[in-house]
């Protein structure tokens, strides 16, 4: 049986800025956990679907990034 714990840890990719990256790389990426992009990517209502592997688009990241520092932007206020 597979461990299934590397699927909540970030793992760092290859090449950070190809075209698709895993919801795991997208996270070591943004420097947050999985469960975080799983979350933001459900709020934006992209990736994949359940029981699939869901790959991060770069214009998704693009997106995933402006919606975190409109966030932050919006709780400092």
């Amino acid at each position: 049986m597979q461990d299934k714990a590397i699927y909540h840890r970030p793992a760092r990719p290859e090449d950070p800025d190809a075209e698709f990256l895993t919801v795991q790389e997208t996270a070591w990426v943004m420097r947050c956990s999985v469960s975080t992009v799983r979350q933001r990517l459900l709020a934006l209502k992209r990736g994949g679907t359940l029981g699939r592997r869901i790959l991060v688009s770069r214009t998704d990241r693009q997106a995933l990034y402006a919606a975190a520092v409109s966030n932050r932007r919006h709780q400092r206020r």
